[in-house]
């Protein structure tokens, strides 16, 4: 009866060994799936919030010089961003001259930015209202086509 003592013992601990791995598994592969189910309801807030933000397409391009996309061509031809430019430059004209590219850029930038809260005339503000609501963009992203216009105007013909 020794001799099945023996040979009974290690596997009952064998046994009562994978009974134990089996239970801490389980345990495991419930607290996975639980995290899963959490990431899962994360994604899809996230995912909710992500379609409820405006995009649209970029109207400048990154590089060097910025300069812009098809879609800013679109917008600046919408506003008349360069005939606007032409009749704005002769009066920044002057202190452009004074500056390097990046620093007539800045100003553009500044300038354009400043337009609606310094008052512009109300057949352009107009214009760039009803460009803004059919193109589906903000107003900042039209004025920044102007800024590239409104560079490029001052800049034409010099050789920095």
């Amino acid at each position: 009866m020794t001799n099945w003592l023996w040979v009974l013992s290690p596997i009952v601990l064998l046994l009562i060994a994978l009974l134990g791995a089996t239970v801490k598994l389980g345990a495991w592969k419930g607290g996975v799936d639980k995290a899963l189910k959490a990431l899962h309801k994360s994604i899809r807030r996230l995912d909710k919030k992500i379609d409820s933000l405006p995009f649209s397409p970029a109207a400048v391009a990154s590089g060097s010089p910025l300069r812009l996309t098809e879609f800013g061509k679109e917008l600046s031809e919408c506003v008349r961003a360069r005939e606007w430019a032409e009749e704005l430059a002769p009066s920044l004209s002057e202190e452009a001259r004074t500056k390097v590219p990046y620093e007539v850029q800045e100003m553009c930038d500044e300038y354009a930015k400043a337009l609606p809260s310094e008052g512009m005339e109300s057949d352009r503000e107009k214009q760039l209202k009803d460009c803004a609501f059919k193109k589906g963009v903000p107003i900042d992203t039209i004025l920044q086509v102007l800024a590239i216009e409104l560079r490029d105007q001052l800049l034409q013909g010099r050789e920095d």
